[in-house]
């Protein structure tokens, strides 16, 4: 009797926090695309009271961490600095703003929600990590139909025109909701995911082709380069089997053969605005990005001279250990930049807490590769390894194009991913 009692007294608070984890889920893949119905904009700090309310949950119940590992010491030594960067902007900073103090908060988003997940069975011991992905997937999937319907089919859901999807905010040629890679940034980790299994069926590739097509008509720059670069991976796994680099090659060209139809196709008969799918921009973009072509990237020469001033500045104050503070971008203020972070991982960590956070994050992910790839021994005929060399191929690449531990949906979907890698080491180990 008394069990039974107990079991029914946790139930509640247990179906409370499992409510918690599902809108962390939720805002993890449609966290841009939220920005586009007619929801406010402070429904966005959902999130985050439900990540603080599960994490002092496990605070209380005692946190599960191998903190001697290698892996251990270097994910709190980039947590301890980017803690460290909360007080400096709470305590330290001459231009203290709300906006200032959010940012350094996002900035330990993806410690919190990793330790959540590798601590699951403590406070949601009713839902699996493996369930999550799994919904995660699903959503991800949903995903690419509402970028689709979000841009082409006028809604009062979820639409480019609707909430704060005006003009300004929509990206000329890109068929996605707000910026491609990170409306897209859900699909791209699905895609990664079924792409490097070992055997795929008719699922798996059904899977890799609604990813890919979505990743390809959205126009993310930076995750064709991803998806490249995961490409020719597994391409090198698979060089003792003809066979299957035949399959691959056809594969991909199939998809890129459809896609390019698919473009023509919604532009002649669905599209009320070319604009949204003009195949003439994407050209343009992409042989700009390999080097040939006219055409300029005004977001990308933007980014490239502010990242110069924000070097200028560390070199002429001498911050080259610890940096010039998180509030760098409030500190070299012109009317030619906005009041926002580099969206560059690698510059944003040497600007504000100097190489001292520069090579705490590279310690991270050479960490992370030896830790989660222990038992495979670097085998690259085995799909964890991988997975495990895609997504951390994926931080390493987004990390040059965005900052990528204040953005949610990446800052959820790496932490995921690296809990899930934690656990399959763990219970290897075990």
């Amino acid at each position: 009797m008394p069990e039974i009692l107990k079991k029914n007294k946790t139930a509640p608070s247990i179906a409370i926090n499992r409510i918690a984890l599902y809108i962390l889920l939720f805002f993890g893949v449609f966290d841009t695309a939220r920005l586009f119905t007619p929801l406010p904009s402070y429904v966005g700090y959902l999130k985050e009271i439900c990540i603080f309310f599960l994490f002092f949950q496990l605070l209380i119940k005692k946190i599960e961490f191998k903190s001697k590992s290698f892996y251990g010491k270097a994910f709190l030594l980039l947590f301890f600095i980017s803690g460290l960067c909360l007080l400096r902007a709470i305590f330290f900073s001459n231009y203290h703003s709300s906006e200032l103090i959010i940012f350094q908060v996002k900035g330990l988003e993806f410690f919190l929600i990793f330790l959540i997940f590798i601590n699951l069975h403590k406070i949601v011991p009713t839902t699996s990590l493996d369930k999550v992905i799994k919904i995660y997937i699903v959503l991800s999937i949903v995903l690419v139909a509402v970028n689709f319907i979000g841009v082409l089919i006028p809604n009062p859901i979820c639409y480019k025109y609707v909430g704060r999807g005006d003009n300004s905010m929509m990206f000329t040629g890109r068929m996605s909701l707000g910026q491609p890679a990170m409306a897209t940034f859900p699909i791209l980790l699905t895609f990664i995911l079924f792409w490097m299994k070992k055997e795929r069926n008719t699922f798996n590739n059904a899977i890799i082709f609604i990813s890919l097509i979505s990743i390809i008509l959205s126009t993310a720059m930076t995750a064709y380069a991803i998806v490249g670069c995961v490409i020719f991976i597994k391409f090198c796994a698979d060089m003792k089997s003809i066979k299957e680099i035949k399959n691959n090659i056809f594969f991909i060209f199939a998809m890129l053969i459809i896609a390019i139809i698919g473009y023509r196709v919604v532009i002649s008969y669905l599209s009320q605005d070319a604009s949204i799918l003009n195949f003439d921009f994407l050209k343009d973009r992409f042989f700009k990005m390999m080097g040939y072509g006219d055409y300029e990237d005004v977001a990308r020469l933007m980014r490239t001279q502010f990242r110069e001033i924000i070097l200028q500045k560390i070199y002429s104050e001498n911050a080259f250990i610890f940096g010039l503070g998180p509030d760098y971008y409030h500190q070299i203020r012109t009317d030619f930049y906005a009041q926002i972070p580099i969206e560059n991982t690698y510059i944003d960590f040497y600007a504000k807490s100097g190489l001292l956070g520069l090579a705490s994050f590279g310690l991270l992910i050479i960490a992370s590769l030896k830790y989660f790839s222990k038992n495979n021994h670097f085998n690259f005929h085995n799909s964890q390894f991988l997975l495990v060399v895609g997504i951390l191929t994926a931080m390493l690449l987004y990390s040059w194009t965005l900052p990528i531990f204040a953005t949610y949906c990446m800052a959820f979907g790496f932490a995921l991913f690296f809990a899930y890698f934690y656990r399959e080491n763990k219970e290897k180990n075990v």
